[in-house]
């Protein structure tokens, strides 16, 4: 007989799994609750039937509940583009904090990347030049191009 190395198996699992999910409990267990605390009557050689499907969804409740979102990349990159329009391409990119957004001069004509708040300004770009800022607060960050107004984008970091 195999020995499960975690106290709470099966059917207890299951039951203790749902209930946290449903109680919105955080998780911490009171030992006066607890019915897989052994007394001194149970027999120490009893051990619980094991129901692998029960602890198969418990153990997916769980990673569930515990799940972090998916927040992004922590490096993109932007074009900066003037051949068939003035451009940031992708228009809108999303970073985690912390995260970094490298802008690329990938056309002929000087360009800027520059947030309307002053967080930020790469001054005048030119052809194969390169302007990068580390995003460290959550938020939504638009930037423009101060000499083509109609070239603009926003960074979303989470």
């Amino acid at each position: 007989m195999s020995t499960c190395p975690h106290p709470r198996t099966g059917t207890w699992l299951a039951a203790g799994a749902v209930a946290l999910l449903l109680a919105g409990c955080d998780g911490t267990a009171d030992p006066a609750l607890d019915p897989m605390v052994a007394s001194p009557e149970d027999d120490a050689t009893d051990e619980p039937a094991v129901d692998e499907a029960a602890e198969d969804a418990a153990d997916d409740a769980a990673d569930e509940a515990t799940a972090q979102p998916d927040t992004g990349p922590t490096a993109v990159e932007v074009e900066l583009l003037d051949e068939d329009g003035f451009v940031f391409a992708p228009t809108d990119v999303t970073v985690e904090v912390g995260g970094t957004v490298t802008w690329v001069h990938a056309g002929r004509i000087t360009h800027t990347v520059t947030a309307p708040d002053g967080s930020f300004a790469s001054g005048s770009i030119g052809a194969g030049d390169t302007f990068e800022v580390t995003f460290d607060e959550p938020g939504t960050y638009p930037y423009v191009c101060d000499f083509h107004g109609s070239m603009r984008g926003t960074v979303e970091v989470t």
